[in-house]
């Protein structure tokens, strides 16, 4: 037998790598630069086509409208024929009498505005209001964010350095 002492195991501690953090942080840092101006011009394209639905939906039921009261032109309508020249002429029919109940001088005679429908409810374009969107859609801030962000990928892809068994810090003497 041996007199050597019998070693001690060594317990295993795990160590938490710094370039883990840093590669992490770097890559959302770089996920954001081009995520979030692509999400800001998508709801920009989102909002601008809601905008062209309201318009056209506005705009077809201007025409139903105009075509409604063409076709009730084209369709030998007593009641319309003599409300138009009693509105448009000024002619009242000689078995009837005008009823002066505006005053003359403010009278409108404009049909077409009782054609109009109510104007279009456009949507509001939503706005991205964070820090974080600012800093990525800023043009020069946005250049720092993808430059800080590939320095931390950078730096968090390099190796670990190994640390030598009873190696001090280095220290600078006065």
């Amino acid at each position: 037998m041996s007199d050597r002492p019998e070693p001690t195991p060594r317990r295993f501690t795990p160590r938490i790598d710094a370039g883990w953090l840093l590669l992490l942080s770097g890559v959302t840092l770089l996920a954001a630069a081009l995520l979030i101006p692509a999400a800001d011009e998508l709801g920009g394209a989102r909002w601008q086509r809601d905008r062209t639905i309201a318009l056209e939906r506005a705009h077809l039921e201007r025409l139903d409208r105009h075509r409604a009261y063409l076709d009730a032109l084209e369709g030998d309508n007593p009641a319309l024929a003599r409300s138009l020249a009693t509105s448009q002429l000024n002619l009242v029919p000689e078995d009837r009498a005008a009823l002066d109940l505006i005053n003359p001088a403010q009278a409108d005679a404009d049909i077409f505005r009782a054609l109009e429908p109510a104007p279009p409810v456009l949507p509001k374009k939503a706005e991205l209001d964070s820090m974080l969107s600012r800093i990525a859609l800023g043009p020069t801030s946005r250049l720092w964010l993808i430059a800080v962000g590939a320095l931390l990928t950078l730096v968090g892809l390099l190796p670990e350095t190994p640390r030598r068994a009873g190696a001090r810090p280095y220290r600078l003497s006065t």
